[in-house]
């Protein structure tokens, strides 16, 4: 269950001096606790639907494949679809992008042809698209 739960359990009935550092090395030491795995994070929610796109060009996805082989310096492709129409756009960034580099890539990519758009859903970091 982890130090905290254990520890939680422990304090309900017992009580001694440097208890703490006892039921860590007693985890330490568990064959049986070495050998569970207990989920760390909190349970998700329900998920929400997203609403379907009502004009072309205005819910995007976008996405990032890396890991490919160099080609002209770029290593990354990132992908900008279209919910409506399923059209996209595809340009290259380095191994190393930044948010910034991105956004100017999406901007001549996507804007410059068709606007800025109403939402963008994305399975990276929240930090990134604020940034981006």
């Amino acid at each position: 269950m982890g130090l905290a739960k254990t520890l939680g359990r422990l304090q309900q009935s017992f009580f001694w001096e440097n208890m703490r550092r006892d039921t860590l090395d007693f985890i330490k030491q568990c064959p049986d606790c070495l050998q569970t795995k207990y989920n760390t994070k909190k349970p998700v929610g329900l998920l929400q639907p997203i609403p379907p796109p009502s004009r072309p060009w205005k819910d995007l996805a976008l996405d990032f494949i890396t890991g490919l082989p160099i080609s002209n310096g770029a290593t990354v492709i990132m992908t900008v679809v279209d919910k409506f129409s399923k059209g996209g756009h595809f340009g290259t960034l380095p191994s190393h992008f930044t948010a910034h580099m991105a956004a100017h890539l999406f901007i001549d990519l996507v804007c410059k042809l068709h606007g800025f758009p109403q939402s963008l859903i994305s399975d990276r970091d929240p930090i990134f698209l604020r940034k981006f």
